[in-house]
């Protein structure tokens, strides 16, 4: 065993006297001790420098959800604010307009008794005389407004009618008859099943001394005209 490790010592001697020799040919000093870098060394040595590659790596990331957030956000906004503007144009559309007729009236030019028959005419509507209402009351709210009150029957049908109220020329109101309204009862001598939908009422924008026209219709198409009044 003692002469292994003397066989050993004597063979390090050599490679380091061996080693001597290389340094003084190449006028530098080398390290005896210094042993090559292995393959698992330098593979160990890329994985310790990856952390921060990937670290690198999630930075874009980062920035690109966090430049995805105002985009979900204006999104969402818009959306809220399409559903909010279809509610709100269902709640304010005209109501009553269950025919063409009707929707063709609606867009119709009606500023006097003249281009009232014009307009029914092209709207494909008849007259009659079982179509009979009335303008109760038309009181002033300010100086662009009016608050105006009445009814509207079909003789022999309790279906509400559709009541549209043109303002020199221009559909100002569309409102459907809802409710009783006793001086209906009084005048026609209806009873209270027949008179059950008769009432309207509404506010609309109209300066003092502009002419207002009330035309009510039935689903039928057939109509009833109550006259031309002056806003107060």
């Amino acid at each position: 065993m003692v002469p292994r490790v003397a066989e050993d010592l004597d063979e390090r001697t050599r490679s380091q006297s061996a080693g001597a020799r290389v340094a003084g040919k190449l006028g530098r000093s080398i390290d005896l001790n210094y042993r090559p870098r292995m393959r698992s060394d330098l593979v160990s040595a890329q994985a310790n420098s990856r952390p921060d590659t990937v670290h690198r790596a999630d930075k874009p990331d980062s920035m690109a959800r966090g430049l995805a957030r105002p985009r979900v956000t204006l999104a969402a906004g818009a959306l809220i604010f399409a559903v909010s503007f279809l509610v709100a144009m269902l709640l304010t559309k005209p109501m009553g307009l269950t025919t063409a007729a009707m929707t063709r009236l609606a867009s119709s030019t009606v500023s006097d008794l003249k281009t009232l028959m014009t307009a029914v005419k092209t709207a494909g509507l008849r007259g009659t005389t079982d179509v009979k209402g009335a303008i109760e009351e038309i009181k002033r709210i300010d100086s662009d407004r009016v608050f105006l009150k009445g009814w509207a029957v079909e003789i022999g049908d309790s279906t509400p009618l559709t009541v549209m109220v043109f303002v020199d020329g221009h559909n100002s109101l569309t409102v459907e008859t809802n409710g009783r309204r006793d001086e209906a009862s009084n005048a026609l001598g209806l009873s209270d099943d027949a008179t059950a939908n008769v009432s309207f009422e509404g506010r609309l924008k109209c300066s003092r001394g502009q002419k207002l026209i009330v035309v009510a219709v039935a689903r039928s198409d057939v109509y009833g005209q109550f006259g031309s009044r002056a806003c107060p």
